[in-house]
């Protein structure tokens, strides 16, 4: 399937409401940066955590690579702007500071970890899981980021390990090349309206060093394409069914 046929399959697919897919589980959201959480999934973590559902975030990397060659913020002080971003992202979305869990692991580099580096991450996330049967959220496989993709595989071993679901959330799958070949496309997809629009808005305009606000002085920058927004802040979310 090329990516054209995927992306107006995903559009299409069909609608579900929250509390169905949800079944009262806790939610547990690994994020490779701060801003792929509200970009991919806002919508549901502010539902969960207005309905007072088990909420908890996973930053797997600062993204403190977003923005290379500033003097004003290298690497170590955007890394530290970043987490605060994502802190006050998540309080848009009504989820507290101690339900976010940054990692600190390499901006950029999770593609190059073998597989027992990934599988020492999965092992340190197991604690968070503490004998529940959460609702697992993640980054899609078919975003073109290795660290979208690393993401992906620690979160389904995660879920095989723990006999939980995982579904994920396309970020960068919407840029994707329409003639790209999909080797193997999803199982099924639903969309979930977003009921929250507002806030899902104001969690996005928290990452503010992402929308090209903040740094203005890096060699090779970074910002959300407009496109992008407008997707994120769509009547519905995607969620799919990646399994292999």
């Amino acid at each position: 399937m090329n990516a054209a046929d995927y992306l107006a399959w995903l559009r299409q697919s069909p609608v579900i409401d929250p509390a169905v897919l949800m079944r009262d589980r806790p939610l547990l959201v690994i994020s490779p940066h701060p801003d792929d959480e509200s970009l991919g999934c806002g919508g549901l973590i502010g539902w969960a955590a207005a309905h007072r559902l088990s909420v908890t975030i996973v930053f797997l990397t600062d993204g403190e690579r977003s923005h290379e060659g500033s003097r004003e913020f290298p690497r170590e002080t955007l890394a530290r702007l970043r987490r605060a971003e994502a802190i006050a992202a998540a309080a848009r979305l009504g989820v507290e500071r101690h339900q976010l869990h940054f990692l600190g692991l390499p901006d950029g580099s999770m593609s190059h970890m073998d597989d027992d580096a990934l599988e020492a991450i999965r092992f340190s996330l197991l604690g968070l899981v503490a004998g529940a049967t959460p609702l697992i959220c993640v980054t899609a496989r078919t975003d073109p980021h290795g660290d979208h993709q690393a993401a992906w595989l620690i979160a389904t071993s995660l879920a095989r390990y723990c006999d939980a679901e995982a579904l994920s959330f396309p970020v960068w799958t919407w840029s994707l090349d329409p003639h790209r070949w999909i080797a193997t496309p999803a199982r099924r997809a639903w969309r979930l309206p977003l009921h929250n629009a507002a806030d899902k808005q104001a969690a996005i305009a928290a990452h503010c060093s992402q929308l090209g606000k903040v740094v203005h002085d890096a060699r090779s920058s970074f910002a959300i394409p407009a496109y992008l927004l407008d997707i994120a802040c769509h009547d519905h979310e995607v969620l799919i069914d990646e399994r292999l």
